[in-house]
């Protein structure tokens, strides 16, 4: 999954943007479509900052909290929220090629969004 952008299936709101504080903003790779949980979000991105897209935030968002999509099958996912579905995929990836000696290993995310990052950088520094 992509830092910051959560999925290409998050598609710019040109109808509701307002140049230059909220702009259209598209997500790229990442997350199939039964996985963006925007709760009717706009995508639109702060100052045309995609880090700041109100729709991507609340993705990640319905991510972290492991929301449960819906209509979205079990499979072979350990439990029915969207972490639950991500590390049934990560597992499968691993089971695939666990006797391949190309593969070093997996990054399992690269790194989370920037509010998200942010926020649990604050929380370290109190809590340490």
């Amino acid at each position: 999954m992509h830092e910051d952008l959560y999925s290409r299936y998050i598609i710019g709101d040109k109808e509701h943007q307002d140049p230059p504080y909220l702009t259209a903003s598209d997500g790229q790779d990442g997350a199939p479509a039964w996985a963006v949980m925007t709760d009717d979000w706009p995508a639109l991105a702060i100052y045309g900052i995609g880090n700041l897209n109100l729709a991507m935030m609340k993705a990640f968002d319905n991510f972290y909290n492991n929301s449960i999509p819906p209509n979205a099958t079990q499979g072979n996912a350990p439990g029915p929220g969207l972490q639950d579905h991500y590390i049934g995929a990560i597992a499968s990836l691993a089971k695939r090629f666990v006797n391949n000696s190309a593969v070093l290993g997996y990054e399992v995310i690269l790194y989370s969004s920037f509010i998200h990052t942010l926020v649990l950088t604050v929380l370290f520094l109190f809590i340490k």
